[in-house]
């Protein structure tokens, strides 16, 4: 299958490459990723601990987790949602409060469907001007996510990531709001993004709801389903972790559906 490719990219040698590709999806690639999800830090720092186990490579090379550090926040999340498309493509379930009549109702999407916003000119710094000075503002990677300092409110981690953007770094308290918006629209022109948010009608009143998607939702998926499934595939076929980690995905799910579709004949033969 081809992948699209990333929507920002990283400059290496002068030439903007947005090539990658994941390892192929098997038990041991899952394990790994939800011990990776499961390492203690940032959520950034576990997004970039994911994305280094899941590549097989990044911009033409093998990646390690500096290297998926410095991409541009939209690309960890599109490639964050590039790879639960991966795994599990099938129709996600939301259930949403309507923000004017209060009734709850249930919507639906797929994760490849959502659309995705191609990095803009500029990318990924370019230059701005505020109070008379002439600044260059980049975009923000994973690494200065991971460098916030987690005990301040997010508002001051978000002054702290902006003045960190900034080239020379200024003296935030100097910012302005009308400053501070400006920057952001700098940026927002820049930046690549993945689709956070989905529109959806209440089937009540009609009136149009914003529903929040997380993009790192993955990481909060848990182990104990696919050890479940070795234990049921080494009891029925004695065969070991390894080999059973080994199986693609979707080869290990066809032995788990002919183990479940054979038991009821099972069944009746231990009953007689």
């Amino acid at each position: 299958m081809k992948l699209p490719p990333l929507p920002g990219g990283l400059y290496i040698e002068g030439t903007l490459r947005r090539d990658y590709h994941f390892h192929p999806l098997n038990g041991a690639l899952e394990l790994s990723l939800e011990e990776a999800a499961a390492e203690d830090g940032c959520t950034a720092d576990r997004v970039t601990a994911v994305l280094a186990s899941a590549l097989a490579t990044l911009t033409g090379q093998e990646p390690d987790r500096l290297l998926v550090a410095s991409l541009v926040v939209g690309d960890r999340q599109f490639l964050m949602r590039q790879l639960s498309v991966l795994q599990d493509d099938s129709l996600r379930w939301l259930s949403a409060r309507c923000s004017d009549c209060n009734a709850v109702f249930d919507l639906s999407y797929r994760p490849s469907s959502l659309p995705v916003k191609s990095a803009g000119p500029g990318f990924p710094e370019s230059s701005v001007q505020i109070n008379e000075t002439s600044y260059r503002l980049r975009l923000p990677t994973g690494a200065d996510q991971s460098g916030l300092d987690q005990r301040k409110s997010p508002e001051e981690q978000q002054l702290q990531l902006l003045a960190s953007l900034l080239n020379p770094i200024p003296d935030v308290s100097t910012l302005s709001p009308q400053d501070i918006a400006t920057l952001d629209q700098t940026l927002e022109s820049m930046a690549p993004e993945v689709a956070l948010q989905l529109l959806a009608p209440c089937p009540h009143c009609q009136v149009e709801n914003t529903i929040n998607l997380d993009p790192y939702q993955s990481l909060d998926s848990s182990s104990d389903a696919l050890l479940s499934e070795i234990h049921r595939l080494a009891s029925s076929y004695h065969w070991s972790q390894r080999e059973i980690l080994d199986l693609p995905r979707r080869r290990r799910h066809h032995y788990l559906q002919l183990i479940e579709s054979n038991r009821p004949s099972d069944a009746m033969e231990a009953g007689h």
